[in-house]
């Protein structure tokens, strides 16, 4: 469900610059880059799902903001255990890492 509204997104926002990668090595997870850095990433480690955004996020793509909380707000009604994660920690390095999927 997350991973089809974040590619509808994607694919609606591609001409601003929005891309969005399925994991290979994790590939129940996805990350959505703009203009190149990423700016949310999603991992499910069950019984986890962790979201991650870098700081700072409201000046470069606010769109994303808002669709974190709507995934947390869906998550959360349908009882899933959502941990807000560390971006950098889940990119293996700082927020505009170019570490890929």
């Amino acid at each position: 469900m997350l991973r089809r509204q974040a590619k509808a997104f994607a694919a609606v926002k591609a001409p601003e610059g929005f891309k969005i990668r399925v994991g290979k090595r994790h590939p129940a997870g996805f990350r959505i880059r703009y203009r190149g850095s990423v700016v949310l990433v999603a991992e499910h480690a069950p019984p986890w799902l962790r979201i991650g955004v870098p700081a700072g996020l409201e000046s470069l793509a606010p769109e994303i903001l808002q669709l974190r909380d709507w995934f947390q707000m869906w998550l959360e009604g349908v009882g899933a255990a959502v941990v807000d994660g560390d971006l950098p920690g889940m990119l293996g390095g700082g927020p505009h890492s170019s570490s890929r999927t």
